[in-house]
């Protein structure tokens, strides 16, 4: 509706959404899919938008839609819709995320939200200075996410997900978003799949992902 009604295009759209991912889960499902529709109607109707115009529409969707158009790895500013272009994690590492089955609302982990609580943050300087070196255990030393201080909170076995995960190989284990998927970092995908083995012995629905250099993304 954004879309038509910012160029003004007078006829509609029929859009099939097939989702792979989990609902509720703090990865972006939903502004994924916002993005992804952007671009399509971008290209459907022969706009010619530029990346840069379609974060700006984005941005009036949800402050994680401008991230999902354009990819890549940012650093994120304002609402999260102000991004800068940073140095890619370390060439071949790899990651198992883990969905727990229960559903988790943003805008309640939001609403209860207390900066008080928070005992680790994110270290953003060491990250940026880690990326460029391409230190895998620098990056994952610099790993925070204050809204697990509501969540894990709330669900205290996210807590033992995360250890198990680091006990088994990997490196680090975070929340994503305002969770409750868990992921891990791990220093290549062999790790990740031994982890990820081990891990199905008491959790079964798991992924594994290896990250993709910048230069063979589509």
């Amino acid at each position: 509706d954004l879309f038509l009604r910012t160029y003004n295009i007078d006829c509609g759209v029929k859009i099939s959404l097939e989702k792979n991912i989990p609902v509720a889960a703090g990865l972006a499902g939903g502004s994924t899919d916002a993005a992804a529709v952007l671009c399509g109607m971008n290209d459907l109707f022969g706009c010619g938008l530029s990346v840069e115009t379609l974060c700006t529409l984005a941005a009036k969707l949800g402050s994680d839609v401008p991230f999902c158009v354009r990819g890549g790895t940012m650093l994120a500013k304002g609402r999260g819709e102000k991004l800068a272009p940073v140095a890619s994690l370390p060439a071949g590492c790899a990651f198992v995320l883990i969905k727990p089955q229960l559903g988790v609302s943003t805008a309640w982990v939001y609403k209860n939200y207390q900066a008080q609580r928070v005992k680790k943050h994110p270290n953003n300087r060491l990250m940026l200075r880690e990326l460029e070196d391409k230190n895998l255990n620098g990056v994952c030393g610099s790993l925070g996410n204050v809204l697990e201080s509501v969540t894990i909170g709330a669900y205290p076995q996210l807590a033992a997900y995360k250890e198990k995960l680091c006990r088994y190989g990997a490196k680090a284990a975070l929340m994503s978003g305002s969770g409750p998927s868990i992921f891990a970092v791990c220093e290549n995908i062999q790790v990740a799949r031994k982890v990820a083995d081990r891990m199905r012995n008491d959790y079964a629905e798991l992924e594994v992902y290896e990250a993709v250099p910048a230069s063979a993304r589509k």
